[in-house]
């Protein structure tokens, strides 16, 4: 699945307690049925011309969990978020789960 990166931006999203989390937001269908995932920008690498994620396949971004708010990612929702791109680092796909042994 490849992403248009002119349907890609910055949003600065609020959490409780007034911490800062920077995410990208994702147009997971840009044909127009406003399926909008958010990418913490720890998780991802910005290039000129594209967006990588190296945690996750293409075919799992529909998986991400989404938040209530367009403009507030409570604590919990951070934490799903995160976990979904952490536990994609190991388990995203079952060779990286695999002893290197």
């Amino acid at each position: 699945m490849a992403f248009n990166t002119t349907t890609l931006a910055h949003c600065d999203a609020v959490r409780e307690g007034g911490n800062h989390s920077i995410y990208l937001v994702i147009d997971v269908n840009p044909e127009g049925t406003g399926k909008i995932r958010l990418a913490p920008i720890t998780m991802t690498r910005v290039k000129s011309d594209r967006v990588t994620v190296r945690s996750l396949y293409s075919g799992q971004f529909d998986d991400i969990p989404q938040t209530a708010s367009a403009s507030v990612v409570t604590k919990l929702e951070e934490d799903k978020i995160m976990g979904w791109f952490g536990g994609g680092t190991m388990y995203a796909d079952p060779k990286r789960a695999e002893p290197k042994l």
